[in-house]
């Protein structure tokens, strides 16, 4: 083969290497063979470059000759392991594409002697160096040509793929490459010249920030900073910037990185960068930049070899990867090797390697000051991984003698996946994690230690735990106040059922709980023993209303079910009972039930064909709160019925009541009161009375003076016998004088009351008014019916008569002041009606005026308070009273 230039030609013929300069000259040689010196004939390719002469051998030697100089370089041979094929020479000779036997392409660089896979292709059709750009080279193979560009600025020069061209036709074969434009021939025909696909926007034209944008992609790929730089400027971008910075820091260009930082305003990256700009060693920067660019395995190669070999180990430290930075530290002797033995440590712990993490906690202990930090640390650390590894013993002493709340928790922890309950339960506790403490001396079967945790924790999970383990050891009494606590009530009732024998225990927490599997329970234990009724409301009181009515019915128990059901029932299901209740011949059952069901009519027509007054009551006050004219009218029908008038009077009179018809209703109370009080029964008319006054009061109605004279009459009628009790007989021969003259609304007791009206005058000293009433009974139609007992006193009273008695004490009027008689209920000066004093008899003062707290009539206090003292209740309502209960209307006056 032959290769020439402009200066020499040069021959390869049987391994000999003929080279003739072409230019002759004075002094200057003109012909060297290679190899030289009677070497062996082994010349496989040759190249030249410029005055450089470059063969190899098939033994794998690449020289390279100074023709200029007529002297080798110095170091110009370098030995490939296989024989060399080929060689293609850039065009000033400082790069070399060579390929050997094995038909693998590598890069070589004769600078520094260093050779590098090209992985991409084997065995091209051609290698053409660019002869504008020596760093590109385009590789040709078939119609297809993979572009590289040789990275000479790097700390590890290589060439780089930068892209793979399509644009040579097909069967052309590449010739020349000049400045990203690509020479080819087929046969004779023309050459024809194209671009490659990676140079296409840097030799055309943009037009678009698009087109722009691959420009400068394309440029910075060829190492082309300063025309990238250009096109950055224009497209001002953050994405552009970085990209521009990137590359240039591959190339070692820290002043374009810093530049294109400021550009993109990316501060932290400038904050890395800065410190890298009084670095002189080549492969203590590479590290640095590779550290940036997170190739950590790199930087650490390029850190061994730099003049600060300890930076590697401090990149394994800062990423915290200590298995790796280890060795480094020990290779290197490196003073941080403590430092890591203690990470390392912590890391083989997380990892689950205990038996060397406890090496190497133990070796921390050993140089580390006790009391440090790091040595407390390391303490705990040791403790942890000697219970991992089983010395259980003295991973414990070292927790405690630590006295480390968290590392109690940590070690407890540990012991607890070890199943060594009562040491971690210990731990627990003195790790301040009682929860756990307790859950675990329970497991381990310590309830003494226990029982004292769940009583401190106060907790309903704990107390029911702990009762669960006591109802497994058969404790039950232990464990039905533990349940109780932990409001587990289900278990107390079924305790208390079952192995305690106490169902009246069970019943109240069932009543207090509400506990709805625990009324189930009691309920099969009422039904079971007999206790039906029982058994009924506590399958409603859970929810098991099926169960409650079968049981009721099959047992006659149905009312106590309806009573149990009635406020929760529905609709539908009351119905359903007041039918049954009807069906049975229950009216009153029935009428209430279908008034909850709002079947008012059926109803009324039940409670009226009833017929007792409970039923009538209960029809009065169903058509007072529905007011509706058809009820109202059917029962007034009822009521006035001729046959059956005298016997519902007192019912016609509530049924107005209840309608707001009070003229109708006082007329018929008052002549029911009338008829009462004819015939003698004077309480009952005093308590209709009463009543009915309190309704209208309740309804803000006046109370008619009529009605409440005939009150008056009654209640002093009634309180004579109080007062005997109470020896006032002064005041009951004035009640008694107050009521015979008004005798004749007494007819059924005139002597009675005549009689004794003289006693009570007789004794109080009243012995006119004594003698005035014994008068009237020696009347004939009077005389015989005097009990035996008093005839012969009165007759005397008579015979011999005392006409002189003391004035009625006097008090004032509370309207207009004026001195009246104390009993006296009139005021002549200002014809005021006086409210009575419902304890005394008494005409009311202002100064000394209470109310009852229940009927709210008036009382003088200081009576009051005497009678509380022998009659605890108030002798209009006869509602209890107390002392504390009264009040003065106006103390002010009392003062």
């Amino acid at each position: 083969m032959e290769v020439r230039n402009e200066k020499y030609s040069a021959c390869l013929r049987r391994g000999k290497i003929t080279v003739v300069r072409l230019q002759q000259g004075k002094d200057r040689k003109l012909h060297w063979t290679f190899p030289s010196g009677g070497g062996a004939s082994d010349a496989s390719c040759v190249e030249i470059a410029l005055d450089f002469l470059i063969y190899g051998t098939k033994n794998g030697d690449i020289v390279h000759y100074l023709l200029e100089e007529d002297a080798p370089l110095l170091s110009t041979t370098f030995h490939h392991l296989q024989g060399i094929k080929r060689l293609w020479v850039n065009v000033i000779g400082t790069r070399v594409i060579l390929e050997d036997e094995m038909e693998h392409l590598f890069v070589y660089n004769p600078v520094s002697q260093e050779t590098s896979l090209i992985s991409e292709t084997d065995n091209p059709d051609n290698v053409l160096w660019d002869s504008d750009d020596s760093n590109v080279v385009v590789i040709s193979k078939g119609h297809e040509d993979m572009v590289f560009i040789y990275s000479s600025a790097s700390v590890s020069p290589k060439l780089m793929f930068v892209g793979l061209s399509t644009t040579r036709p097909a069967g052309f074969v590449p010739l020349a490459l000049q400045n990203g434009v690509l020479t080819s021939q087929q046969g004779s025909a023309p050459v024809q010249e194209v671009i490659l696909e990676t140079h296409k926007w840097i030799k055309g034209r943009v037009e678009s920030q698009a087109e722009r944008r691959m420009r400068f992609d394309q440029n910075i790929a060829l190492f082309h900073f300063k025309e990238a730089w250009n096109d950055a400027i224009v497209l001002n971008e953050i994405e552009v910037w970085d990209a521009l910075a990137k590359q240039a820091l591959g190339q070692m260009d820290l002043d374009l990185a810093l530049k294109a930082c400021q550009q993109a305003k990316d501060v932290k990256m400038q904050m890395l960068l800065r410190p890298l700009e009084h670095i002189e060693d080549k492969y203590l920067f590479a590290g640095h930049v590779m550290t940036i660019f997170g190739e950590h395995d790199t930087a650490q190669d390029y850190f061994l070899k730099s003049i600060h070999p300890q930076s590697a180990v401090d990149l394994r430290m800062s990423l915290q990867q200590w298995d790796r930075a280890l060795p480094l530290a020990v290779q290197l002797d490196s003073p941080s090797i403590h430092d890591i033995k203690w990470h390392y440590a912590q890391w083989l712990e997380r990892k689950g390697e205990y038996r060397q993490s406890v090496m190497h906690y133990q070796d921390t202990l050993k140089v580390c000051l006790p009391d440090t930090p790091r040595y407390s640390q390391a303490k705990t650390g040791l403790a942890r991984a000697l219970i991992h590894v089983g010395d259980i013993w003295k991973g414990k002493q070292l927790a405690i003698e630590c006295n480390d709340t968290r590392l109690f928790g940590e070690c407890a922890k540990i012991l607890e996946g070890l199943n060594l309950l009562q040491d971690a339960a210990e731990l627990y506790e003195m790790g301040k994690q009682p929860q756990r403490a307790t859950r675990l001396y329970i497991a381990a079967r310590n309830y003494s230690k226990a029982c004292l945790l769940v009583k401190e924790l106060d907790s309903l999970m704990f107390y029911n735990e702990y009762g669960r383990a006591m109802d497994g050891e058969r404790k039950y009494s232990d464990a039905s106040a533990a349940y109780e606590a932990g409001e587990d009530f289900e278990n107390v009732v079924r305790l208390e059922l079952g192995p305690l024998n106490n169902p009246s225990r069970a019943y109240s927490v069932v009543y207090e709980t509400k506990s709805i599997s625990g009324a189930f329970l009691a309920a099969k234990f009422c039904k079971g023993n007999g206790d039906y009724e029982r058994a009924i409301e506590f399958f409603i009181m859970a929810k098991r209303r099926d169960e409650a009515r079968e049981l009721a019915q099959l047992h006659g128990k149905m009312d106590v079910y309806t009573g149990l059901v009635v406020d929760i029932a529905s609709t539908e299901e009351r119905l359903t009972l007041a039918k049954y209740y009807e069906s049975t011949g229950n009216y009153t059952q029935a009428g209430l039930l279908f008034e909850r069901c709002n079947e008012t009519k059926k109803a009324l027509n039940l409670y009226l064909q009833w017929g007792s007054a409970e039923g009538i009551d209960q029809a009065i006050a169903m058509v007072g709160r529905l007011k509706a004219e058809e009820l109202i009218s059917q029962l007034f029908d009822f009521l006035t019925d001729a046959t059956r008038a005298e016997k519902t009077q007192k019912h016609l009179q509530r049924l107005h009541t209840v309608l707001g018809h009070y003229e109708q209703a006082t007329k018929a109370a008052k002549l029911i009161a009338d008829q009462e009080r004819e015939a003698g029964n004077y309480r009952s008319g005093h308590q209709l009375l009463l009543d009915y006054c309190r309704t209208l009061q309740d309804h803000g109605k006046q109370v008619p003076s009529e009605l409440l004279r005939q009150l008056m009459l009654l209640h002093s009628y009634i309180l004579v016998k109080t007062l005997i009790r109470l020896e006032n007989h002064r005041l009951s021969a004035r009640m008694l004088i107050r009521i015979v003259k008004n005798i004749s609304m007494f007819p059924a007791h005139v002597v009675q009351i005549l009689t004794s009206a003289v006693i009570e005058c007789q004794r109080s000293g009243l012995k006119k008014s004594a003698f005035d009433y014994a008068s009237m009974l020696m009347n004939p139609e009077y005389r015989q019916m005097i009990a035996p007992a008093y005839k012969r006193k009165i007759e005397k009273i008579v015979r011999k008569p005392e006409k002189v008695e003391d004035e009625e004490p006097l008090s004032p009027c509370p309207v207009c002041s004026l001195p009246i008689p104390e009993t006296q209920l009139d005021c002549p000066a200002c014809g005021s009606n006086i409210p009575f004093c419902i304890v005394s008899g008494r005409h009311m003062v202002l100064e000394d005026w209470t109310t009852c707290p229940s009927c709210k009539f008036p009382a003088l206090m200081s009576e009051f308070l005497k009678m509380l003292e022998v009659e605890k209740t108030c002798p209009m309502c006869s509602q209890p009273v107390a002392e504390e209960d009264l009040v003065l209307v106006n103390p002010d006056l009392k003062k």
